[in-house]
């Protein structure tokens, strides 16, 4: 009886020195697993990619080329899918060469998460309406498709690029206007404190237009992103 007494107070020894210290003795392990060098803190949603918040909403709010400014809120409905609103003032159309015509887009926004294991990849398409300005006095109807792929490069740091299509089809004026721009180029999002998102995105290429054959396309937003 003795020697079983004796057995138990050294095997309750080790966690009363814890207890007595404040610490678990898990805690040694989580926390030098933590401090490993070299790892990267990823973030659980992004303004960019295919990561989707899990619920609640995403406030998104761009200034730049060509959208002065272009404010959207999008509502998460199922994992990997969310659906918003979009209104926006627009002054080119992507187009240089067009500036400045001043125009009113509003659109319903929608983003899926892709399917592509070891890949932070989306989908973004905008279905929505364009009012030209009193040079053309067209409706335009939209359709902006847009991919891109991301990396976490530093803590709640990515990068990536991907291929934006915001396609347009005006009625109205002096006739019919297709518009095909195929840009291409790099972002930048950085999340300072978990709500917020801070992005810069760079695209350029060919602008293709039934009315005026090719000319140079271009899309630069500096944006913030809060997830409520």
């Amino acid at each position: 009886m003795i020697l079983r007494l004796l057995a138990l107070t050294l095997a309750a020894a080790p966690a009363a020195a814890s207890a007595d210290t404040g610490t678990s003795s898990v805690a040694p392990t989580e926390l030098g697993r933590r401090a490993r060098p070299g790892e990267v803190r990823s973030v659980s949603w992004t303004v960019k990619t295919g990561k989707i918040p899990a619920a609640g909403g995403l406030l998104v709010g761009e200034m730049g080329f060509s959208g002065l400014p272009r404010v959207s809120y999008q509502h998460t409905l199922l994992e990997g899918f969310s659906l918003g609103v979009l209104l926006a003032f627009d002054y080119a159309g992507h187009r240089p060469a067009e500036a400045f015509d001043p125009t009113v887009v509003v659109g319903l926004p929608l983003r899926f998460t892709l399917p592509a294991e070891g890949w932070d990849l989306g989908l973004a398409a905008t279905l929505g309406l364009r009012l030209e300005g009193p040079q053309d006095r067209l409706l335009a109807l939209l359709v902006d498709l847009e991919t891109n792929v991301g990396f976490t490069i530093e803590h709640r740091v990515l990068i990536g690029g991907g291929v934006a299509l915001p396609m347009s089809l005006g009625v109205g004026g002096s006739g019919a206007r297709f518009d095909v721009p195929i840009l291409v180029g790099p972002f930048v999002e950085f999340h300072p404190i978990p709500p917020l998102a801070v992005v810069f995105d760079l695209k350029a290429g060919p602008h293709l237009a039934t009315s005026g054959g090719t000319a140079f396309g271009l899309r630069t937003h500096l944006g913030i992103g809060y997830r409520f």
